[in-house]
């Protein structure tokens, strides 16, 4: 059962039809008890997923039959290659953990930023076995059905960053203590309005207004990408215009804007045809083939009690846009 077919059986007729016509940005009023328990078994994913061979089986239980999961633009449909895909990082990294960061629970979805942190022990991509530290930032958005269960998974993982640090060309050194953020509850109204901020962004790129997204933020607001943490507006509009030679049509089409507390995260996809040289993450130049391109990115925010943006962290994979084609 899909999401939107949810709202007929958790919430009134009208509260559908209002959710339906506006998808992005309503939050429907699922149950106290419903919404308690989304936030048990979100959490408990990566809690499991540590626990190895019987947690990630405990994993299977929590997901319907039918989980749909899209990791790394690549799609599985079903517990079995849900499970095995949870499995298969034990023959490159078996010390592997995850450390939560971010926890945004709204309706019957939840978003989650984490981290990785092991060694790469075994074969990786053709990459022998090094010892390396590897270290990065990954994103999931999560889709629950009636009974609570994960039915659809969005898995975004920094692999060219993983890519650099397992051959050594990106050193890690100790790792970071990696502390949950806790975000006080806040009233409804504030949780639309700064889902409404958060909508802004990728709608004024898209108009290439992007200068207009400073004035959604602090001045000293807080960056953290695949590039490291940085500080200013400068910091954050370089986000926005770090394509725009590559991929000058490039646009983001946002698909999930949740709010909890102070925390706003969305889910997007860029979609645009590589027109001018691109530099990898490895540092090369690519050249253009004049093809569309297709993949997944994820923000995660957090506002000040105006709505106004004082931290972002953004999940991509900087490659794939230059690697999935769109059919």
């Amino acid at each position: 059962m899909r999401p939107q077919s949810l709202l007929n059986v958790l919430v009134s007729p009208a509260v559908a039809a209002s959710c339906s016509s506006t998808p992005l940005l309503c939050t429907a009023p699922f149950s106290p008890s419903y919404e308690k328990q989304l936030a048990k078994n979100s959490a408990t994913f990566h809690m499991n997923f540590n626990k190895r061979d019987t947690g990630r089986k405990a994993n299977g239980a929590l997901a319907s039959v039918s989980i749909d999961w899209t990791a790394n633009d690549v799609d599985s449909l079903g517990r079995k290659p849900f499970v095995e895909g949870l499995d298969s990082f034990d023959s490159w990294a078996p010390d592997i953990k995850i450390s939560d960061h971010i926890h945004v629970n709204d309706g019957n979805k939840a978003a989650i930023l984490y981290y990785f942190q092991g060694h790469q022990t075994g074969e990786f991509n053709g990459v022998p076995p090094s010892g390396n530290a590897i270290e990065i930032l990954n994103g999931e958005f999560m889709l629950f059905d009636e009974d609570v269960l994960l039915n659809r998974l969005i898995t975004v993982n920094e692999n060219d960053i993983l890519q650099l640090q397992v051959t050594g060309k990106q050193k890690v050194g100790k790792f970071q203590d990696i502390k949950l953020i806790s975000t006080p509850p806040t009233e409804k109204e504030y949780q639309e309005k700064i889902k409404n901020v958060a909508s802004q962004f990728n709608k004024n790129f898209n108009l290439r207004k992007t200068k207009s997204n400073a004035a959604l933020t602090t001045t000293d607001v807080q960056v953290l990408t695949d590039q490291g943490t940085k500080h200013g507006r400068d910091a954050l509009l370089a986000l926005f215009d770090r394509y725009e030679t590559s991929f000058p049509d490039l646009l983001a089409h946002d698909e999930y804007i949740l709010a909890e507390g102070h925390l706003t995260a969305i889910e997007f996809i860029w979609l645009g045809t590589f027109s001018s040289p691109f530099k990898a993450s490895n540092g090369s130049t690519v050249q253009p083939d004049g093809k569309s391109y297709r993949t997944r990115g994820m923000r995660w925010m957090r506002h000040n009690d105006e709505g106004l943006v004082d931290a972002v962290w953004q999940v991509a994979t900087n490659d794939d846009l230059i690697t999935n084609v769109q059919n």
